[in-house]
């Protein structure tokens, strides 16, 4: 899905870059994906289909998805999270 995904961040929160980790403005959050833009949008969906929250790190560029984008999910999800990304292959 092309185009700005600003708006899954909330008002007043800056679309953040792609980190080593998780944004600052997300403590608490843990990374269970990397991987390409498509890939990171069907695991989220997958996620929320759980009853999972999630939010996909990561933007596209006039050249098409960038290669590495990340699922984040809150602390206390991330282990459910893990077994459904395992199972979502």
């Amino acid at each position: 899905v092309a185009g700005d995904r600003g708006e899954r961040w909330g008002k007043g929160f800056a679309r953040p870059p792609l980190w080593g980790g998780v944004p600052p403005r997300l403590k608490g959050w843990e990374v269970v994906f990397e991987g390409p833009q498509f890939a990171a949008d069907v695991v989220q969906a997958s996620l929320e289909a759980a009853g999972i929250h999630a939010l996909t790190v990561g933007s596209d560029t006039a050249y098409g998805p960038i290669v590495q984008s990340r699922v984040l999910v809150p602390e206390e999800e991330a282990e459910a999270a893990r077994k459904i990304v395992a199972e979502t292959g």
